[in-house]
C-alpha cells in the first residue's frame, strides 16, 4: 500500500503527523529542509501513544 504525505497548514510550530488509516504522513509547510528533519526525527523518537481523534 502506498505512503502519502499530505503537505500544507501554516502552524509551522507543529510537529508532523499521520493517519494511520490512510496512510498518510501530514507534515506542516516549513521554510527549510533541516527544520522537516529536526521536527520528523523529534517526532519518530518521542514514543508517542496511538489515540483516536
Amino acid at each position: 500500500m502506498p505512503l502519502w504525505a499530505a503537505i500544507g497548514g501554516q502552524d509551522l510550530e507543529r510537529l508532523p503527523s499521520a493517519s494511520t488509516c490512510y496512510n498518510t504522513l501530514k507534515l506542516p509547510s516549513y521554510k527549510r529542509s533541516s527544520t522537516l528533519r529536526a521536527k520528523l526525527l523529534y517526532a519518530i523518537k518521542s514514543n508517542a501513544g496511538f489515540e483516536l481523534s
